[in-house]
């Protein structure tokens, strides 16, 4: 039955456009949270919008009328319960995972199931059937999975779900109100930027110190209020050496639903960027995430290759990766080593021309430093350096050399074959390499092109029983290579 609705219910949907209004957590952006002891009967969507392109759907073939729910781990074991609802029609399911946590699960919306840290689809239903089982193994406190039921009858129906019956267990958002604050002058280098109800923005200098206060409150007086470790991950994050964490601090004596921490997260240079940590709260057996992020402001050196063949000229990219909030100054400097061109030692991602004497074991090392132009609002600047060298190595290269046809007429006349050819090695410039053919007989190297290019024609005539060998060395600075197996069967 299901197959033989699915084309009207495609033409419903192409007729009815987008001026229905719906629910917001119809985007799997905005994920409603799913708790253990059952899911409140919810209106389902009708005529909605379908769920959007990208995401792995596995098992369902069409996704109408989506609502997306997520679900955080508390205990280890399975999870089983089952989707229903109030008018006995046809519902769908798929559940991803598992997630780190929300914010990862999040990010991946739009790519969701395709594997690696995109998750996978842990279970998926598209039977024609009201009632739903989902069942996982083996999850973890702390995991996180997205859930996404669909309506595929398009009818007026409350979806529901009972309470969960595994050996595992997931809890809901804590009903709790957050305050962020940061931490007295002398312990904070860092700018608070912004705060939402549970999440928290700073930026800092790299090498300073973020120190801020959180003051959470539960709504219930008999509530108690902790640390949920599994999903905490400021020390993953930032290390566990650069991580300080005093609380939970309890400010009323014999009462345990209001709680302080005070936390102090090290900047050190590997964090330069964007960093997103999770501090999360437990609350009488709820869980809720507090997301912190940090941009650390400095300056983070790379460069195009960190290994060059010695003895031969060429370009290589110097970059200076930074998350400033208004931009910079760079100056890029060459420390030691053979002598190179900076090309635009003021740019940020300046050319650097090698010289053709270097030799192998040299070494070069570049050094850029930055100051972040004040940003408009905070006043921040910040003042950073880094280094980055490259070494000039004799590793051979990796040659390659192949013919379009290995088997010659044997009449005398002239065969044409196509050579091709592919170097590799440490940075190479294809470009560069000064290339040689040579053959045995000699005499068969009249019958190309050019002996001087990577990939010749050859005009080669056959004669029974005759072989011809074609030899390429690629002279690429102290990283040359001679490939002699192309050989030619008349």
């Amino acid at each position: 039955m299901k197959n033989q609705l699915i084309l009207s219910v495609i033409l419903l949907l192409l007729f009815l456009g987008n001026s229905t209004l719906y629910a917001q957590n119809t985007n799997c952006n905005t994920p409603s949270p799913f708790c253990s002891n059952g899911l409140d009967p919810y209106p389902a969507g009708v005529n909605n919008p379908t769920a959007p392109i990208g995401n792995n759907y596995d098992c369902l073939f069409t996704q109408p009328n989506p609502a997306w729910f997520y679900l955080t781990i508390s205990r280890n074991g399975s999870i089983d319960f089952t989707l229903d609802n109030t008018a006995g029609l046809d519902i769908d399911f798929i559940l991803y995972g598992p997630f780190p946590n929300i914010a990862t699960a999040i990010n991946q919306c739009g790519n969701l199931g395709n594997g690696g840290a995109s998750g996978a689809v842990a279970a998926c239903s598209y039977s024609g059937f009201a009632v739903e089982p989902v069942t996982v193994a083996n999850v973890q406190a702390g995991q996180v999975y997205i859930l996404l039921i669909t309506n595929f009858s398009n009818q007026p129906t409350d979806i529901f779900a009972t309470p969960n019956v595994g050996s595992g267990d997931y809890a809901c958002d804590c009903e709790t109100s957050v305050h962020f604050a940061e931490a007295p002058a002398g312990f904070n280098d860092a700018v608070l930027l912004d705060t939402t109800d549970y999440s928290v923005d700073f930026a800092v200098c790299s090498g300073e110190q973020v120190g801020f206060t959180i003051d959470v409150a539960a709504d219930t007086i008999t509530d108690s209020l902790g640390i949920y470790l599994p999903a905490t991950n400021l020390g993953d994050v930032f290390g566990p050496g650069n991580v300080t964490v005093f609380g939970p601090i309890y400010p009323i004596p014999g009462r345990f639903d209001t709680a302080n921490f005070v936390v102090f997260i090290n900047a050190t240079p590997d964090n330069i960027g964007q960093n997103q940590a999770i501090f999360s709260i437990l609350n009488s057996g709820c869980v809720q995430d507090l997301i912190i992020n940090i941009n650390v402001i400095g300056v983070d050196g790379a460069i195009s290759d960190t290994s060059l063949c010695a003895a031969i000229s060429q370009d290589i990219q110097l970059f200076g990766n930074t998350t400033a909030l208004a931009g910079g100054a760079f100056q890029w400097s060459q420390v030691s080593g053979p002598v190179c061109n900076i090309a635009g030692p003021t740019n940020q991602n300046p050319i650097v021309t090698v010289p053709a004497t270097t030799v192998a074991g040299d070494s070069a090392v570049f050094a850029v430093s930055f100051q972040s132009a004040p940003d408009s609002l905070s006043g921040l600047s910040c003042t950073s350096s880094d280094t980055v060298t490259v070494y000039f190595v004799a590793t051979p290269l990796s040659v390659q050399a192949a013919a379009s046809d290995f088997s010659l007429c044997q009449n005398g006349l002239p065969n044409t074959v196509q050579f091709s050819s592919n170097a590799s090695g440490p940075g190479i410039d294809s470009t560069l390499g000064v290339y040689t053919w040579t053959s045995n007989p000699p005499s068969f190297v009249n019958a190309l092109s050019s002996t001087s290019i990577s990939n010749p024609v050859g005009q080669i005539a056959g004669s029974p029983g005759g072989v011809v060998q074609y030899s390429l060395n690629d002279n690429y600075g102290a990283c040359s290579r001679r490939y002699t197996d192309t050989q030619l069967f008349g």
